[in-house]
């Protein structure tokens, strides 16, 4: 005999099967839960409301972040890179970013278009790109002013040793060194960039990714790709979308906070595999003849001449093993922007374990050009 069907009301509805063993489940995950919080003292609890100040977290370094929305975007093999043609307020130092369609940096009074082949270009971290200084200000535009040169200032910050190669490997694919044929180049090279080049993980704090470094595959040194599971594309993609044209005052809307929830096992496991990542056993010694020799493979095809400065950010001397490759090596010219420092008299606050001030740049600058003259004659 046919049993009668439930009754259509709500009591009918709530008696069906399926609807049953849904609210079954919830109650028990309800109950467990509940009872996991008795016993632990709230600790399920306390993680959510971690998570979630996290996630808060990640929101207000988006939107309390000193640079213009679209200053940097997402590179394959470099990681990230400046946006070419932008212009903006760096709000931190209150400095103005502009760059040309080339991709170096220039003063807000030039054209970002028009261009001169021939000049000095450099490129480095933050140091050469001048972090807290106008362009006009840095050593690279200083040094090409005086030999009456157009700079080409491809600095950029947290930039490594590596992502410098990787960058002058992409100008040269593009056609772009061929374009500029600069006269001199310059590196900028410090202490710091060591230990940096040696992981994936650039410098920062909260918000984790990773971009390219330098590891060994047997006893050869290699440029290596960090784990794509939290490459710099997640970070980019997230920032591409996150705010609505140039407002970073926007609110933490719910679209937003899916956003972030998406990309925070990523940052989390960053952050992780950063605490247990073991460098590479590398000395600076192979270090250097690594990178200025992928530098100069790169340099032979071009009549440019190569220097190198160095930069202190408390009172470094140059680095033993950097003059040794660079002996090993023709033609590099290595200035110390350390004696630059101290033969100009140079305040400690204007470097001591900061971004180099307008008076820092102008002593590096005035050794470069030292330098240059006397290697012409």
């Amino acid at each position: 005999m046919n049993k009668k069907p439930y009754p259509k009301t709500i009591f009918g509805f709530l008696r069906s099967k399926i609807i049953v063993n849904i609210l079954i489940v919830i109650c028990s995950v309800v109950f467990t839960i509940g009872t996991i919080e008795i016993i632990t003292g709230g600790l399920i609890s306390h993680k959510v409301t971690q998570f979630h100040k996290k996630i808060v977290s990640y929101h207000t370094l988006l939107t309390k972040s000193p640079w213009p929305i679209g200053a940097y975007r997402y590179h394959k093999t470099i990681g990230y890179e400046l946006t070419p043609s932008f212009s903006g307020m760096v709000k931190k130092n209150r400095y103005f970013l502009k760059t040309h369609n080339l991709g170096y940096r220039i003063p807000k009074f030039e054209d970002s278009d028009s261009y001169e082949p021939g000049g000095i270009l450099s490129y480095g971290c933050s140091f050469t790109f001048g972090s807290g200084v106008e362009a006009e200000e840095t050593f690279s535009y200083l040094a090409a002013k005086h030999f009456n040169l157009p700079s080409y200032n491809y600095g950029v910050c947290s930039y490594s040793y590596a992502s410098v190669i990787l960058q002058l490997e992409e100008l040269d694919k593009k056609g772009i060194l061929k374009k500029l044929k600069p006269s001199i180049v310059i590196l900028g090279a410090g202490n710091w960039l060591i230990r940096r080049s040696l992981s994936p993980f650039y410098p920062t704090k909260i918000f984790q990714f990773a971009y390219a470094y330098i590891g060994k595959q047997g006893n050869r040194l290699q440029i290596k790709q960090p784990d794509s599971f939290y490459s710099t594309k997640h970070l980019y993609s997230l920032v591409g979308g996150y705010f609505d044209g140039n407002n970073r005052k926007d609110k933490l809307t719910f679209g937003r906070y899916l956003k972030l929830l998406y990309i925070a096992p990523r940052v989390t496991k960053a952050r992780l595999d950063k605490k247990f990542f073991k460098r590479p056993k590398i000395s600076s010694r192979q270090l250097y003849d690594f990178v200025i020799g992928r530098i100069l493979k790169i340099l032979r095809k071009y009549d440019t001449r190569f220097v190198i400065l160095w930069m202190p950010i408390v009172a470094d001397q140059i680095d033993v093993n950097l003059a040794k490759s660079v002996k090993g090596f023709e033609n590099i010219l290595l200035v110390d922007g350390l004696k630059a420092i101290e033969k100009n008299n140079v305040d400690p606050k204007y470097y001591y374990k900061r971004h180099p001030r307008v008076e820092a740049h102008d002593a590096y600058a005035k050794a470069l050009i030292i330098a240059m003259k006397e290697s012409l004659k």
